[in-house]
C-alpha cells in the first residue's frame, strides 16, 4: 500500500522530500503532527481545492503544536470533498488519524482523488471550448445559466446581448407561468419600489438578518453548551466518540447566519400569508415523540383548565361540574378531586388552594415548572395527606394526556 502511494505521487508530479522511503515511512509513524506528512496533505488539497473550486484549505503547519488546528481544517475540507471514510470525518478531532493505517487511507484517498480530478479538468477544458461566457462564471452568471437549463433554452449564441437574452427570458418565463400557474403560485408582491423604497427595505432586512443572526448564535450556542455537559456526565464519559459522530453532521448543518436574501421577498409567494399553528397536527406529525404527546397535552390540558375556571369564585362542586361537562377525557383525574373532597371535608381549603395554583402555573405558561412545583413541595410538607393526593393525581394525568393522543 504505501508503496502503491509512493508511485501514485511520482506519477502526479511529486518530488519532495518524501518521495525518499525512509522518509515517506518515518512521516507516517509520526502523523498529523509531522510538518513534512501534513505538508504533503497541504499540497494534494491545495490542488484539489483549485481543480474542484473548493472553498475549504488545508495550511501549512508551521509547528507540531499547530496539528489541532490542521486537523480542524483537514475535517472541514474532507467534508466539502464529500469524504465517505467516516473515521476520517467524525469522532473527537483527538482520536483523528492516530493509527497509520488512518494516515495511509488519508493520502490514498487525496491521491486518488487528485487524480479523477486532473482526469475530469482536462475534460472539461475540451468541452468548454466555445462557451467563454461561463468560464469565468460568476454567481450571477450561474443562476442565469440555471434558469436557462430549467426553462429548457437552447444554449444561446455566445455573441447574444443581455437585452435580447433578458427578453427571451422573459417571454418564455411568462409562458411558462401560464402553463404551471398553480404551482408557482402568485408574487406576495407586485408592486415596483422607488429607489428610496429599496433602500429602506434593505435596511429593515439587514436589522432582521443581524437580530436572526444573534438569535441563531445564542441558539447554536446553547445547543454546543448541552452537548458538552451531556460528555461531561459520568455515564456518557465512555460514549464520547458516538456523540460527536451522532451530533457534528448535524451541527455542521446549522450555519450562523441566516440563509435568507433580498431577493428572497420577491420570490416570495401568496401561500406564505398561511401560517400553520405549530401544535396543529400537521405540523406536530413531523415533531412527534413521547416527550412531545405529555408535554404537548399537559399545555392543552392547561389552557382549557385555565379557560373554563376564569370565573374564579363559582362554588367547588359547579367547578367540578363545569369541568366534567367540557373535559369528557379527564374523568378519572376528577373523580380523585372528588372523591378527596367527600372524605376529608377540613382539607377543602387547601383543594382550593390546588386549583388556584394551576390557574396561577398556566398563567405563567409552562416555563416555569420548576418553581412551580417547588411551591407544591413546600404545601406537602405541611399536608401529608394532600401530598400524598397530589403525587397520585399527577400520575393520573400524565397517564392520560399519553391515552388521549394515542387517541387523536
Amino acid at each position: 500500500m504505501e508503496n502503491d502511494i509512493l508511485d501514485s505521487l511520482s506519477d502526479l508530479g511529486y518530488e519532495g522530500p518524501l518521495s525518499n522511503e525512509e522518509a515517506f515511512a518515518k512521516a507516517l509513524e509520526v502523523g498529523p503532527k509531522s510538518l513534512e506528512y501534513t505538508k504533503l496533505v497541504h499540497i494534494l488539497a491545495e490542488e484539489l481545492k483549485m481543480l474542484c473550486s473548493l472553498e475549504e484549505n488545508v495550511s501549512i503547519m508551521n509547528d507540531s503544536d499547530e496539528s489541532s488546528s490542521f486537523l480542524l481544517e483537514l475535517s472541514s475540507f474532507l467534508k466539502e470533498l464529500g469524504c465517505p471514510y467516516k473515521k476520517l470525518v467524525t469522532g473527537h478531532m483527538s482520536s483523528r488519524l492516530q493509527t497509520k493505517e488512518d494516515r495511509i487511507l488519508l493520502l490514498d484517498y487525496l491521491v486518488s482523488e487528485l487524480m479523477a480530478a486532473r482526469m475530469v479538468s482536462v475534460d472539461c477544458v475540451k468541452e468548454n471550448t466555445g462557451m467563454q461566457i461561463v468560464m469565468q462564471e460568476s454567481q450571477t452568471a450561474k443562476d442565469l445559466k440555471d434558469i436557462l437549463i430549467t426553462l429548457k433554452f437552447n444554449k444561446p449564441p455566445p455573441n447574444i446581448s443581455p437585452d435580447m437574452l433578458f427578453a427571451k427570458l422573459e417571454a418564455k418565463l411568462k409562458d411558462a407561468i401560464a402553463k404551471e400557474g398553480d404551482l408557482v403560485g402568485k408574487p406576495l408582491y407586485n408592486k415596483t419600489l422607488t429607489d428610496k423604497q429599496w433602500k429602506d427595505l434593505d435596511d429593515f432586512y439587514k436589522e432582521l438578518f443581524e437580530d436572526y443572526r444573534l438569535r441563531r448564535e445564542t441558539l447554536i450556542t446553547r445547543l454546543e453548551c448541552t452537548v458538552q455537559s451531556f460528555e461531561w456526565s459520568d455515564r456518557l464519559k465512555s460514549k464520547t466518540d458516538i456523540i460527536q459522530s451522532t451530533y457534528r453532521p448535524k451541527r455542521e448543518q446549522l450555519k450562523l447566519k441566516p440563509a435568507v436574501n433580498l431577493s428572497d421577498f420577491l420570490a416570495a409567494r401568496t401561500d406564505l400569508l398561511y401560517v400553520e399553528k405549530t401544535s396543529s397536527a400537521s405540523v406536530r406529525k413531523n415533531t412527534i415523540s413521547d416527550v412531545n404527546k405529555v408535554l404537548i397535552g399537559r399545555v392543552s390540558w392547561m389552557s382549557a383548565y385555565h379557560h373554563h375556571h376564569h370565573h374564579h369564585h363559582h362554588h367547588h362542586h359547579h367547578h367540578h361540574h363545569h369541568h366534567h361537562h367540557h373535559h369528557h377525557h379527564h374523568h378519572h383525574h376528577h373523580h380523585h378531586h372528588h372523591h378527596h373532597h367527600h372524605h376529608h371535608h377540613h382539607h377543602h381549603h387547601h383543594h382550593h388552594h390546588h386549583h388556584h395554583h394551576h390557574h396561577h402555573h398556566h398563567h405563567h405558561h409552562h416555563h416555569h415548572h420548576h418553581h412551580h412545583h417547588h411551591h407544591h413541595h413546600h404545601h406537602h410538607h405541611h399536608h401529608h395527606h394532600h401530598h400524598h393526593h397530589h403525587h397520585h393525581h399527577h400520575h393520573h394525568h400524565h397517564h392520560h394526556h399519553h391515552h388521549h393522543h394515542h387517541h387523536h
